[in-house]
């Protein structure tokens, strides 16, 4: 050990022994000489005997050298540093393969960071990953099967005293909620969690406690729900907003209407269930109830599903198992709630037997569950585009490579002929290939900070954390395996041609007397770069044609310069109706503001919040037996706010108030669903119960599209009462002067000083709508991104391998010109040749796409995936890039000069 220390150090310092080395031999010579000069010998043979009396000087140095060298890590040096002359003696090759390459694994890093994120990372802190579950559950409907992560109260009580597979089950609910008051009330995420949740976790509170079992909700039978006024706040919050002062316990901080005290601060790390939108405070479920409004406080219900359910599965037992035994649970309480709640959601729909209600024990990341949204499922496809692309940039610099070997073939000949090894060949190759890896890496991490920030934005817009691949471990180690990847698969025939090549005759004819034979490996690579390449543009095309579906559905509604403004009334004893007058005094401060054009109240909205009531229509009984029916609650001036027009009758007037005559709006798919060729103005309608007052309908009005879900117009119906006369929790719409978008803060903090006694959240509601074509906007723009990338990458590798053919060829197509062929049967005979690839390519993509069409039907929008006017625009554009990127290397075969090319013998 003690000589191979040795041998280390002296291999660090080896440039400096050899300069000492030097001067000792060149010290010993001039002694030499000197001594032989004092006996007597002339000054020349002086100097010939101060060379041969110490022997050969190139073995001593060698020798000496020995000692302080190791082959293994100098072999690389000298590998590394051939590899690096050669590269840059070609900087178009170069540049072209690292770019192609950094292209294919930046994006492929970036989807993996993404999807990392969304599906696969366990959340921080998190005990025992494998054994926790989210738990959904399911039913049919004839149209589809239905998935959703919440259960109701009692289904979730139910569910932990009904079943012996779960060890630990917590429920939480999270979202936006009003923290703070006055002027300093601030949209936070809070999370209402019941107390068992942070057991989950590996967590240890940084100050004071979390909240017990008494202060949560209790889950046994017979009890009610009723949590404490407590609160825990996470670490970033207490850090800044509470500058991490230690005697912040005690404090109150206001969530919505309740005021909670500060009894504990998480530790770093513990951000909830969702880490790419932090949760900033921790309340009891039951607290997070009241906050909420719904149910009233000490009211037990089943058909409230607001709550998510999280299991720890007990050590063996499987998923599948827990399922069933969950199911049976589960079963008992859809039965126990339709007798309890007959028309509540979703037991309405029928008997449990009868949906097949079931329990699925399914990932905790709902993007990696068994319901994913929309966004997360094109997300999995984009990265599957990212594959192909890292693909087609293999295939294109695996041709690339090929040609660059085939070009050193004599050089390799000639060093083969001087004593280099085939070995030594090889492992100079693998080297070249682990650089250029090494470079594409590093471009790449740069590409993926980009590339991975703009998808999840498109994802996660609403995430707070942002996306950074170079300070991720997970994605920068995927990174150096995508890398590492890359570099096997563009280098392994390389380095096998090297290690295999015929040597023997090469020597002996000249380069251009070499036969030019034709790589069949060379043209398969073009093959698959044009295959994947029309996959690619023909999913680019489809999202495409689908987000222009998306923009072009009539939404009925305009919301482009609306901001909701959600008020929350501190401190106010009594219920909803008490508060009214605080809210009209709010519209009116509203309405009397140079910066709004038109205002109103209603409860929620389309792309805010919806409800639904029950109403009977005298002789059709229960109208929402035919359809989905939309509820809403509104002030006068809404209509012509949100741009819903009339289409006959009238809308509602300030003489519409409580007392007068109750009247209702219907739209237009309510009345054709309701009413079918009548016209409903004038029928009698009853609300909540068939023995209500009758409330005449006295208007029709557009479709509007309710929410980024469902974009159909004519999917659901829409009921309108007025305020006046159905009196509900409502919020402030009001439409802002195209100037005034830019002000929306100063909008709240002026109705917040209009109105102390509201504290007032203010958001643009276009945001919202602006969702509904979110998933096709990341299609359509990866898609298309991806598409035209490989379609370059691809046209490059065609051009590449055309120009090094004819060049391959140039005594062929000499002796063809020689013996009479024209320029222009010369150029048909090349572009033929590259079309040739082309058209195998297409064919081969048009197969796979026809193939993965059924999988990519459910992500399009009004489009269908075998659209055969996409496929043919596809075919045009891989035969006009083809052509234009054999164009080239043809013409120059066409215009060659045939004595030329014979005299270069």
């Amino acid at each position: 050990m003690r000589e191979r220390l040795s041998r280390l150090l002296d291999w660090t310092r080896r440039d400096r022994l050899a300069r000492e080395l030097a001067e000792e031999m060149e010290f010993r010579r001039r002694q030499l000489e000197r001594d032989a000069i004092a006996d007597g010998a002339t000054p020349a043979e002086a100097r010939i005997a101060a060379r041969r009396r110490p022997g050969n000087r190139t073995r001593i140095a060698e020798d000496s050298r020995d000692r302080w060298s190791w082959p293994a890590p100098d072999a690389v040096l000298q590998d590394g540093r051939y590899a690096l002359r050669g590269l840059r003696r070609a900087p178009g090759f170069t540049a072209a393969v690292v770019l192609t390459l950094s292209l294919g694994i930046g994006a492929n890093a970036a989807m993996f960071g993404v999807l990392d994120r969304l599906m696969a990372r366990p959340l921080p802190l998190l005990r025992d990953p494998e054994s926790v579950h989210r738990i959904y559950q399911q039913w049919n409907t004839p149209e589809r099967v239905v998935t959703r992560a919440g259960v109701s109260f009692g289904g979730a009580r139910d569910l932990r005293t009904g079943t012996s597979s779960f060890s630990q089950v917590a429920v939480f609910t999270d979202g936006p909620r009003a923290v703070g008051i006055g002027e300093d009330v601030r949209e936070r995420r809070v999370s209402a969690v019941s107390a068992s949740w942070f057991g989950f976790f590996d967590a240890t509170p940084s100050l004071g406690r979390f909240f017990t079992e008494s202060e949560d909700m209790p889950l046994g039978p017979g009890q009610s729900p009723a949590g404490a006024d407590v609160a825990v706040l996470s670490h970033t919050l207490w850090l800044t907003a509470f500058g991490g002062r230690t005697d912040v316990l005690g404090e109150r901080i206001h969530v919505g209407d309740v005021a909670l005290t500060v009894i504990g601060v998480a530790p770093p790390g513990l951000t909830g269930m969702d880490d790419t939108t932090p949760t900033e405070l921790f309340m009891p479920v039951t607290t997070g109830m009241r906050v909420s409004g719904t149910p009233p406080p000490g009211q037990y219900r089943y058909g409230f599903p607001v709550f998510q359910m999280i299991a720890r599965l007990r050590e063996g037992v499987t998923a599948a198992r827990a399922a069933a035994e969950a199911t049976l649970t589960h079963r008992r309480s859809w039965e126990a709630q339709r007798a309890e709640a007959p028309r509540s959601f979703p037991v309405a729909i029928g008997p449990a037997a009868e949906v097949q209600a079931r329990i699925v024990v399914g990932a905790v990341r709902q993007a990696a569950g068994p319901n994913p949204r929309r966004e997360a499922r094109v997300a999995v496809w984009v990265a599957g585009v990212a594959g192909i692309v890292l693909l087609i940039a293999c295939a294109n610099v695996a041709n690339l490579l090929l040609a660059r070997v085939a070009r050193r073939r004599r050089e390799t000949v000639v060093r083969v002929a001087l004593g280099a090894g085939r070995s030594h060949l090889v492992a100079q190759a693998a080297t070249e290939i682990a650089l250029l890896g090494t470079l594409s890496l590093a471009c790449g991490l740069a590409i993926a900070q980009v590339v991975g920030r703009t998808v999840h934005a498109l994802v996660v817009p609403d995430a707070t954390v942002r996306f950074d691949a170079l300070a991720d471990w997970r994605t920068l180690g995927a990174s150096i395996g995508i890398a590492a990847a890359v570099c096997v698969l563009t280098g392994v025939a390389p380095v096998l041609i090297e290690s295999t090549r015929e040597l023997a005759g090469t020597l002996r004819i000249g380069a251009r007397s070499a036969p030019a034979r034709r790589s069949p490996l060379r043209g398969a690579l073009l093959v698959v770069q044009g295959a994947l390449s029309v996959t690619l543009l023909i999913g680019a095309l489809l999202f495409v044609r689908s987000l222009s579906a998306v923009r072009d559905v009539p939404m009925g509604i305009d919301f482009e310069r609306v901001v909701a403004v959600e008020p929350v009334a501190r401190g106010m004893a009594g219920g909803w109706r008490e508060r009214v007058p605080l809210h009209r005094a709010l519209l009116e401060a509203a309405q009397q503001m140079p910066e709004v054009e038109a205002a109103a109240l209603l409860n929620g909205g389309p792309f805010w919040a919806t409800g639904s009531i029950d109403v009977h229509v005298d002789g059709r009984g229960l109208a929402n037996r035919l359809g989905e029916l939309t509820y809403q609650s509104v002030t006068p001036g809404y209509f012509d706010m949100a741009g819903v027009r009339l289409v006959r009758g009238r809308t509602f007037t300030d003489a519409d108030r409580a007392g007068a005559p109750r009247v209702a709006l219907v739209s237009e798919s309510m009345a054709r669903t309701v009413w079918p060729g009548r016209d409903p103005i004038g029928e009698c309608v009853r609300l909540r119960a068939d023995t209500m007052p009758c409330t005449a309908i006295v208007g029709v009005v557009r479709n509007v599209v309710i929410s980024s879900a469902r974009l159909d117009p004519e999917a659901g119906m829409q009921f309108y009462v007025p305020f006046d006369q159905d009196l509900q929790p409502s919020d402030l719409f009001v439409k802002l002067r195209p100037d005034a978008m830019t002000r929306v803060d100063a909008l709240r903090l002026e109705l917040q000083r209009q109105v102390p006694a509201l504290s007032l959240t203010a958001q643009p509601v276009h945001r919202y709508v602006l969702e509904s074509e979110r998933p096709w906007q990341l299609g359509a723009a990866m898609f298309s991104a991806f598409g035209v990338l490989a379609l370059v990458v691809a046209a490059v590798g065609l051009y590449g391998v055309v120009s090094y053919d004819v060049a391959q060829r140039a005594q062929e197509l000499a002796v063809r010109a020689a013996l009479g062929a024209r320029g222009r049967d010369l150029l048909r005979h090349v572009l033929t040749q590259g079309l040739q690839w082309t058209v195998m390519g297409i064919a081969c993509g048009i197969a796979l796409a026809f193939l993965a069409a059924r999988h990519i039907e459910p992500l399009l929008f009004g489009q269908s995936s075998r659209d055969p006017a996409i496929y043919a625009a596809v075919t045009v554009i891989l035969l006009l890039v083809a052509v234009a990127a054999s164009t080239g290397p043809a013409l120059r075969a066409a215009r060659s000069d045939p004595n030329a090319a014979l005299r270069g013998e």
